[in-house]
């Protein structure tokens, strides 16, 4: 049972019909999709990875996703935190990357808003 952001978080969760999975390594977590995770689009685009930080209490970091045309390659950065971690579930605040503008040099316009999912550790 998770009842604070200390404890081992390790496994896998579910958010409605999408699965997520957990790696702990202690000071940090990557997390990982366990369903198809890559939108439409006329560019290869790479599913999302999480990486987040245990720093003073808190876990945050930043959800990742390369795409690609050609060649060219970007990876987009949003910020992510896990809010709060009680009930065995998670409190995840991020936000949906948004594929560059242009590729040489990477340049990007606005992702989307932020949300908070709960996650339940399954």
């Amino acid at each position: 049972m998770i009842a604070s952001c200390d404890q081992d978080l390790g496994g896998e969760y579910a958010a409605g019909d999408r699965r997520w999975m957990v790696i702990d390594h202690g000071e940090q977590l990557e997390i990982y999709p366990a369903f198809p995770d890559v939108p439409a689009s006329n560019l290869e685009v790479a599913p999302r990875t999480l990486e987040l930080w245990r720093e003073d209490g808190v876990l945050r970091g930043a959800t990742h996703r390369r795409y690609m045309r050609g060649a060219a390659s970007c990876t987009a950065r949003v910020p992510a935190t896990i809010a709060r971690c009680a009930d065995n579930t998670l409190e995840i605040v991020h936000a949906e990357t948004a594929p560059p503008l242009g590729f040489t040099p990477c340049t990007w316009g606005r992702a989307d808003p932020a949300r908070v999912e709960r996650w339940t550790r399954r």
